[in-house]
């Protein structure tokens, strides 16, 4: 049995600059980019990045940047370098999809999700690739839910998880 898949939702990239990132691709292609966060969690920088003009059900680019030293996208950049880190896929039905990935010998290192918006699984197979795989299933109403957190992040008010506060650029 093979993992059903929706296809590659979006591809994770670590820079050391989100701002030079941004200035560049903004130079290079035409963008729709939301405000730079802090994810808390994992003590990154996070904006997501869309090529304006293209359907919404293209892959997009979440760009990070490390917020501190020591924090895993620090690490993944001193390792290999910025670039790709993760490549996404979307599933239908992520603990299938996760229980087969891992009888395939993948080791699991991550089930950080976003409540109301999506259900994700990391792996590791990066030794081989150079990359980690992610699976990602979305939760019904997802993107009401990404619209209200935009809002709220435009307007200041708190949001479990992110801010946007102290990004040095």
């Amino acid at each position: 049995m093979a993992i059903r898949t929706t296809g590659i939702d979006h591809m994770h990239i670590n820079v050391r600059s989100i701002d030079g990132f941004l200035e560049l691709f903004g130079r290079l292609f035409e963008l729709d980019s939301t405000m730079v966060s802090l994810v808390e969690s994992i003590g990154a920088y996070n904006t997501t990045v869309r090529l304006r003009g293209v359907s919404s059900d293209q892959p997009f680019l979440d760009v990070f940047e490390p917020a501190r030293p020591g924090c895993a996208v620090s690490r993944h950049i001193e390792r290999r370098g910025e670039g790709v880190a993760i490549l996404s896929f979307g599933v239908d039905d992520i603990d299938a999809a996760a229980d087969h990935a891992a009888t395939c010998g993948l080791r699991e290192v991550s089930r950080i999700g976003f409540p109301g918006v999506m259900k994700q699984v990391q792996f590791d197979p990066a030794d081989t690739f150079g990359f980690m795989l992610e699976l990602v299933q979305y939760e019904p109403g997802h993107e009401a839910a990404i619209a209200e957190i935009q809002r709220a992040k435009a307007a200041g008010e708190p949001v479990p998880g992110l801010s946007v506060r102290d990004h040095k650029g």
